[in-house]
């Protein structure tokens, strides 16, 4: 199996890191402020895709968040932002535990007042809503990124080790 249950995070202004078995490669978003706000791909797969949009804060500490994440599942669309989450256009308002079945394997859950998470066939998204900012945590399951026959693409899907060789 190729990247089974390995984990890749995205966080803070932003910065991005490989954990659990993954190559553990890191990437910052730092020069966005500047040169390269906008959309970034974060994960590219046959049945996932995540954009995020990254913006300047202003700060000069804190260089650019990630303030909105866009992830398209089959023909389901999630916009989350820390205004909250809409699906297909319309707002979708989740209590803590509440759960939307979104068709063909995939879910998005409230599991604390400002965190979800999305479950697909191949991965777990975990999105916390920090405020000013959001958080993302990608893990793959158990069956491997390449279950599907697609590597993943991506700032993230980069990250997932398809060879189990440290890079």
């Amino acid at each position: 199996m190729v990247a089974a249950n390995e984990e890749v995070r995205i966080w803070g202004d932003p910065h991005v890191i490989g954990l659990g078995g993954s190559d553990g490669d890191k990437y910052d978003f730092a020069p966005a402020h500047k040169n390269l706000p906008g959309p970034y791909s974060i994960l590219n797969d046959k049945n996932i895709n995540i954009n995020g949009e990254m913006v300047s804060t202003g700060n000069p500490d804190q260089v650019c968040v990630m303030k909105e994440a866009g992830l398209t599942l089959g023909d389901k669309k999630l916009q989350i932002s820390n205004e909250g989450i809409n699906l297909n256009g319309q707002a979708l308002n989740l209590g803590v535990g509440q759960a939307s079945d979104l068709g063909n394997g995939n879910s998005i859950k409230r599991i604390k007042d400002k965190m979800l998470e999305i479950q697909t066939p191949e991965y777990t998204v975990t999105v916390e809503q920090m405020g000013g900012y959001l958080d993302m945590n990608v893990k793959s399951k158990a069956q491997g990124v390449l279950a599907d026959g697609v590597a993943p693409t991506g700032v993230l899907g980069e990250l997932f080790d398809r060879d189990k060789t440290p890079q």
